[in-house]
This record gives C-alpha cells, structure tokens and sequence, in this order.
C-alpha cells in the first residue's frame, strides 16, 4: 500500500512539475499573443480582420487537424513504445514521420492554393466575384503567404511530440513566442506604412512558422534526436502503427475543424464583426485554457502512454485523476474571474482604435461570458481524448466526436436568430465540447472504472465554494472603483481574486495550493 501512494506521489510530483514548465512558456506566449491581439484590434480596420481571420482559418483548420491533433495523438503514444524498445528505431519512426507528413502538408498547400479562387467567393459570402475583385485578389494573396505555413507548423508538431515524449515540454511551449512576436511586427509594419496593405499580416503569418521550426532543432541536437530518414517512409513498420491510430484521429479532428468552418461562414454572414468579436472573446477565454488546461493535457498524455503499454489499466488512474483535479482547480476560477471581469478586461485590452470606433466591447463580452462557461469542458475534450488514444480505443474520439459537431452545427445555426446573435456561436460551441466529453466517458467505462470519477466530488465541491466566494468578493471589489478606470479594475480584481482563492485553497485543499506553489518557484 505504501508503494502505491509513493508511486501516486510521484506521479503527481513529475506532473505538476512538467505542466508548470509547459505553462509558464504558455504564458510568456499568451502575453505576447494579447499583445499582438490587441494592435490587430486597434490598428486594423474589423473588415480587413475579418478577411484575415477568415483566411487564416483555412491553413489553421489543416494545422490542427494534421498537426496539434492527429499528428501528436497518432505519433505519441507509438513513439513512446518504440524509444523503450529501441532507441535508433525510434529516430528512424522520427524522420519516417518528418518525410510523410512533410509531403502530405505539401500536397494540401498546393491544392488550397490553387483552389482558392473558387472557394473564396462562398467562404466569405461575396454575391458577386465582380463587385468584390479586390477583396478577393487580396485574399489569394494572402493565402498564398499563409497556406505554406500549415507544412512548417507540422513538422514543427512531429518534432514537439518527440520532445514531449522525451520529457521535453518548455521549449516547445515557448515556439509560439517567436510566431506571436513575428505577427506584432508585421502589424506593425502594416500600421507604420503610408500605404498599408493587410499582405504584412500573411508573411508575418510564414516568418513566424519557419522560427517556430529552427526553434525545435536545438533541443533535439541537444538530446542527440535528430532523425534518420529511409529510403521508402512507409517501408517502417512503428510508421505503420502510428498510421493505424493517425486515419480515426484525423476523420475525428476533421468533422471539428470543419464544423469550426462552418460556424465562421455563419459568422461571416451576419456582417461585419462578429468574425472579428467571436475570435477576441475566444482569444480571452483561452487563456487559463492555453496556459493550464492543454499544458496539464500535454502533460499527462505521455503518462498514459506509458501506463497503457502495461497491462494494470489501474495504473491510468493517478494521472487521469491528477489531471482532472488539477482542471478544475485552474479553470473554475478562472471561469468565476473572467465572467466578472470580462467588461473591463475586454475594455483594457482592446477597446481603443479601430475597435472602440465601431463598437466592438459590447460586441466582445457577452460571446466572452459564454465560452468561459465552457473552459471545463474543452479541456476535458483534450484529456479524455488522450486518454482514448493511450489505450488504443480510436473509434471512441470519432463517435463523440460526431455527436458534438451534429450539436454544434444544429445549435450554431438555430441560436444566431435569437437574441445571443453570434453570441449563440460560442455557446453552441460549448455545448458540443460538452456532449464530446461526456459521450467519451459513457463509452470509456470499459477501459476506465468511473467509480473513479465519484473521487473528485469531495475536491470539486470544495474548489468550486472557493470559486464562488471568490467571485463574489472580486465584484464587490469592483462596485468600489470609479467608472472608466479599467486598468484599476482588472488590477484590483485580479489581485482579490488571487488572495481570496488562495486564502481559501489553504483552509479548504491545502495540500493541493502547497504543491502548485512549489512548482510555481521552481517554474
């Protein structure tokens, strides 16, 4: 018995110690990222964001769908086997993977370039190609700076799943620095110019995604991983396995990515903004989740990997608990404090310029107050997806992943004609995160005891008191600072937020506080 909690404590320790590393260079990124956010809202007339959004979702949709997702979720877990195995098959697998998947991003690119054209008028509703020659010429352009970026970004997630599995987490974190730094200098380049063109923002876009990929090769110099390539990639049999998992992973991710499409095609038909609005207050509500939430995901994947390879499924219990536990200790929080928070923190950070000239802070908030409701749910798509994967189960990802985009698509399309207007957008959103995750967990019952699950009640219950009576001290905090002093009020309320839940996380899970703070020291 001792063993097993002093291999819980273990677990635990290391976990928390690689989520820490993971996010701390999250948030150096995020930082940077609202930076760059809030020049794109102050400096950027909101149509030519919404062409830019609009046209960078496109190379974006393939980036998560071969790249963050299927990629890591496929490559992984087959990795991890095979670095126990044998070391120098490992580096073969490595290029293998390198080779396929540089030639398939290749392939893509190509196509999306020069399908464009065709594509373009419906994608962003333009009735008549001839009225809007100009709009369309300018987002070819930009596509043709942009779409290439979608092969760098996934040889660069190839690389980051090897240094994952390796224990490798805070450089990795810390690629998306150098793209947010890259896109703020093209911003301002285009707001510097006389003659501005919206063109910057797609070789800001390209630039970013070549430094992203030379930012990896140190490590893996470094650790002696560099891969070996063969003459014929799919001659390896680990490639094969890792194929096995990539083609569910990918039908998976691609009824999302298209369902994320879809929801900006609606977008883009109620006119100019919402495009624009739905992505600031996404930006926002992403960041406990890009900080904590993929971190603690990113995290445990590895553990479950390797725990998988032993036939004790049990041994899958302590990371998928510490996992979970460490969710709801970040994210409830964060969901109490940003719904409080969010007219002044959508004030501070972007409502200048541009943006306050057309009205966007009340467009902003509202759609920013829904998607924070679902910041448990998103990261918990995340962890039990991992989970699905690290066990071999590829078909449940794809039927939970069906169930949420048929919620999505029905909800997106009915909820925009209510009084939400694109706000309903987020919350369909939402809602499909949520029927993902609790169609995963009905049908992992067989893989996983969700008697488990009943463990997290007493924890939950106690972070989530401390959570609310947080929230309720923040607001009161509020009611006390003059109107139009935002800067104090994200400050002050930030500030009562983090004594009052830390306060309280003492009293009520206090070994829970004790390890996050010494993890946050040594970070």
């Amino acid at each position: 018995m001792q063993g097993i909690v002093t291999d819980n404590t273990k677990q635990t320790s290391s976990l928390t110690r690689d989520t820490g590393a993971f996010a701390a260079a999250t948030l150096i990124s995020r930082i940077l990222g609202y930076c760059r956010d809030a020049a794109l809202a102050a400096f950027v007339p909101t149509d030519l964001t919404d062409l830019y959004l609009a046209c960078f979702r496109l190379p974006n949709t393939f980036r998560r769908l071969f790249g963050e997702g299927a990629v890591s979720v496929a490559f992984i877990p087959t990795f991890s086997r095979v670095q126990q195995e044998d070391p120098k098959s490992a580096k073969r697998l490595f290029g293998s993977a390198l080779s396929v998947v540089g030639l398939g991003t290749s392939i893509v690119t190509l196509i999306g370039i020069l399908a464009a054209p065709w594509f373009l008028p419906f994608y962003l509703d333009l009735p008549s190609a001839a009225e809007n020659a100009e709009t369309l010429s300018t987002a070819n352009r930009l596509l043709v700076w942009m779409f290439p970026y979608l092969i760098l970004i996934c040889l660069a997630a190839v690389a980051t799943g090897v240094l994952n599995a390796r224990g490798r987490f805070f450089i990795p974190a810390a690629t998306p620095i150098l793209f947010n730094l890259s896109l703020l200098a093209a911003i301002l380049c285009y707001w510097k110019f006389q003659n501005p063109s919206i063109l910057w923002l797609g070789m800001g876009v390209l630039v970013g995604g070549v430094l992203q990929l030379l930012l990896l090769v140190f490590p893996l110099v470094r650790m002696k991983g560099l891969p070996r390539f063969s003459g014929n990639p799919l001659s390896d049999p680990n490639l094969k396995s890792a194929l096995a998992l990539f083609l569910p992973a990918t039908f998976t991710l691609g009824v999302t990515q298209i369902n994320l499409l879809v929801n900006t095609k609606f977008a883009l038909d109620m006119g100019e903004g919402p495009n624009s609005y739905l992505f600031y207050a996404n930006r926002l509500a992403e960041l406990p989740l890009g900080i904590f939430g993929i971190a603690i995901a990113t995290a445990a994947f590895p553990r479950f990997s390797t725990s998988a390879l032993e036939e004790d499924r049990a041994k899958i219990k302590a990371p998928l608990l510490n996992s979970l536990t460490g969710t709801f200790l970040v994210n409830l929080p964060a969901m109490v404090g940003l719904w409080v928070l969010a007219t002044p923190l959508v004030d501070l950070l972007f409502n200048r310029g541009e943006f306050a000239a057309r009205g966007g802070l009340e467009g902003t908030v509202l759609p920013l107050r829904v998607y924070v409701l679902g910041l448990i749910s998103f990261t918990c798509v995340k962890i039990f997806g991992n989970l699905c994967y690290a066990v071999g189960d590829a078909r449940t990802p794809v039927v939970a992943g069906v169930c949420s985009v048929v919620t999505n698509l029905f909800l997106a399309y009915w909820l925009r004609f209510t009084w939400l207007g694109h706000s309903g957008i987020a919350l369909a959103v939402v809602c499909g995160a949520t029927v993902n995750v609790l169609v995963m967990v009905v049908r992992l019952r067989q893989r996983i005891e969700l008697s488990w699950l009943v463990e997290l009640a007493s924890p939950v219950g106690r972070i989530a008191v401390a959570s609310i009576l947080m929230g309720g001290a923040v607001h009161l905090a509020l009611d006390l600072i003059p109107e139009g002093r935002t800067a104090w009020a994200v400050s002050i309320g930030m500030i009562v937020g983090a004594v009052v839940y830390s306060g309280l996380g003492f009293v009520m899970f206090p070994d829970r506080m004790k390890t996050l703070l010494k993890r946050i020291k040594k970070t």
